[in-house]
């Protein structure tokens, strides 16, 4: 299936340190081939770099924000990420589609938490995701309340100190801007 050949395909790039112009050639042929949604194409990606981040962690006893930096530092990733995952219309919809596909794979990780938290904080430092998309897909969980899964919840909740600096820190720009 498209899901299976594409995740492991990303999973062989970043663990080889690979070429990523060549890993998004591979990855439109993928999608053209099995006629795959852009859902598709982010739940893969997003996959695939939670499988490998937790790798580092469980089988590397490497700590999560160490693993991220790893992984999100290969070169071309931002550029993949940008151009594959999110879009190079930045949509916001996408952002938060890519969170939720982010913390969907890491319910089922042993160390997701931690994973979820390292892997927001780095993608919010490059710039791949914006603040507005983090605090979106925040207060969209927030708001399902006890509809949400506690798993889900549960994988969420090591990322509430990055949204909380995240929220403080807009809270700062809204007051000096009205000074």
């Amino acid at each position: 299936s498209f899901q299976h050949d594409a995740v492991n395909g990303l999973v062989d790039v970043l663990k080889d340190n690979g070429d990523f112009d060549t890993a998004k050639l591979e990855f439109m042929g993928l999608r053209l081939s099995y006629n795959a949604t852009d859902h598709q194409i982010r739940r893969a990606i997003a996959v695939a770099f939670t499988k490998r981040i937790s790798q580092l962690v469980e089988n590397e006893k490497m700590g999560a924000p160490e693993a991220a930096a790893q992984t999100f530092g290969l070169s071309g990733v931002e550029t993949f990420l940008n151009e594959v995952a999110i879009g190079s219309e930045k949509s916001e919809d996408d952002q938060v589609e890519f969170l939720t596909c982010l913390q969907k794979d890491l319910v089922h990780r042993v160390n997701g938490g931690i994973v979820l938290a390292a892997i927001s904080q780095k993608l919010y430092q490059m710039d791949v995701l914006e603040e507005d998309a983090f605090l979106r897909w925040w207060e969209e969980s927030e708001e399902l309340g006890d509809a949400e899964d506690k798993e889900m919840k549960r994988v969420r909740e090591k990322t509430r100190v990055f949204i909380d600096w995240l929220k403080e820190a807009e809270a700062e720009s809204s007051e000096e801007e009205s000074d």
